[in-house]
């Protein structure tokens, strides 16, 4: 198998993450009245609130996409990983990508497809379990001893294909 290929994301794409935080942020505001981000896991017990109250299905993608920009933000402050546009067998799409190991999190499809299978979602746990299993603090970089996948990249691909074209995962408007 190939390797993952990553480049940096595009002035596009990186408008795309920051419309996608901004759209959860207002859902989450409209929800429950005054809100912020700050990039640590008190982002995720925020939108714990909006899983745990039911207020997010199978058929909400594009608001699961947000969460995962979320998701993905707090591994970008907490670790070596890094927003990248990857590409591999299966297409390319915004990732999260550590260029040292090589390793890649599909951040924008982990809570579409554990909605899609009815599976718990913990947010906070999701986190601090990839972050402490594998070894991927910031400034400690070391390639994980096994790849751990959320989700098989064929379907993480498929679920981002679905809902976009050419990789932009959706349209939040302009």
């Amino acid at each position: 198998m190939k390797p993952d290929s990553s480049i940096d994301l595009s002035p596009r794409d990186q408008s795309w993450l920051q419309r996608a935080e901004e759209h959860i942020l207002r859902v989450l505001r409209a929800k429950y009245g005054d809100c912020s981000f700050d990039r640590s896991p008190k982002d995720l017990d925020s939108l714990q609130r909006l899983v745990d109250d039911g207020a997010m299905h199978a058929k909400d993608v594009l608001e699961a996409q947000c969460v995962g920009v979320v998701l993905g933000n707090c591994f970008v402050e907490r670790t070596s990983m890094r927003w990248k546009r990857v590409a591999n067998e299966f297409g390319d799409m915004i990732s999260l990508h550590d260029d040292s190991t090589g390793f890649t999190l599909y951040p924008l499809t982990m809570i579409s497809k554990r909605l899609e299978d009815g599976r718990e979602i913990d947010l906070v746990a999701i986190f601090e379990d990839l972050v402490t299993s594998l070894n991927i603090k910031k400034g400690k970089p070391r390639r994980p001893t096994r790849r751990y996948s959320t989700t098989t990249p064929a379907v993480t691909f498929r679920a981002c294909a679905r809902t976009a074209p050419a990789g932009v995962v959706a349209d939040l408007g302009r």
